[in-house]
This record gives structure tokens, C-alpha cells and sequence, in this order.
């Protein structure tokens, strides 16, 4: 990765995303990052979440709702998004490899991934759906 240039508007995304805690959309970054820079445009905002994601720098996942999510983890992984609140949370269980190879095997073809985005009502709204 020694080609990989991390200007201050790439610096500032990677920030925002690992200071949230959250998966985040390129609006929501674009939200913070207007905060320290007014004059940011939302299209700088998608320019360089792209360079970074090529780079492997980050990750993102096809939402149906709003487009591109990003996320700082970059090793395979599932993700679940709760129904009722919209919040996007990994879920730590092993990348089953073997599909990809079942699928790869199945095509005759190489360089298969996937990705899986499980749906269900979250803790915290199962919580508080009960407290209601």
C-alpha cells in the first residue's frame, strides 16, 4: 500500500468513522465533517470514500435504504441491521469461506465473495418495545 495518500480530507473521514463507533453513510460523514470544514462538499465526501475503499482502507456494503455503508472493519464479516432503528452492528462470527468456494466450484470461476446483512429487531428496541 505504499501508493496510498492520506490527505487531510482522507485522514478526517477515517477519524470520523472510527471516532463514531457506527457504521455510517456518506451523508452522515459528510454531516461531521462539515463541523470542521463548512465549505466540504458531499461530492468530495463520495471521492474519497472511494479512494479509501479501493485502497482497503475501509469497507462499505450495499444498503437498500441508503446506499453505501462504510465501516473501518476491512476483514470479511456479516453485519445485522436492526428493522425498527436502522443501526448497522457487526456480528462476530467466522466468514463461512467454504460458500464462496461452493459457489466458485458451482461456476467455474475464481475470486467469489459474499456478503450477508441479517435483519431483526435490535436489544435496545426489543427493549424498549416491551417498555412501551
Amino acid at each position: 500500500m505504499a501508493d496510498v495518500r492520506l490527505s487531510n480530507t482522507r485522514k478526517s473521514i477515517l477519524q470520523s468513522l472510527e471516532n463514531s463507533g457506527k457504521h455510517m453513510g456518506a451523508e452522515e460523514i459528510h454531516d461531521v465533517l462539515k463541523k470542521e470544514n463548512p465549505s466540504i462538499g458531499i461530492a468530495t465526501v463520495y471521492r474519497n470514500l472511494n479512494y479509501l475503499y479501493e485502497h482497503g482502507l475501509i469497507n462499505r456494503f450495499q444498503d437498500k435504504d441508503v446506499g453505501y455503508i462504510y465501516d473501518v472493519n476491512v476483514h470479511d464479516h456479516y453485519h445485522f441491521k436492526c428493522k425498527q432503528c436502522g443501526q448497522v452492528f457487526d456480528i462476530s462470527m467466522d466468514y463461512q469461506k467454504e460458500l464462496d468456494e461452493k459457489v466458485a466450484k458451482r461456476l467455474g470461476i475464481q475470486n467469489v465473495t459474499h456478503e450477508i446483512i441479517f435483519g431483526g429487531i435490535c436489544k435496545t428496541c426489543e427493549l424498549k418495545n416491551t417498555t412501551d
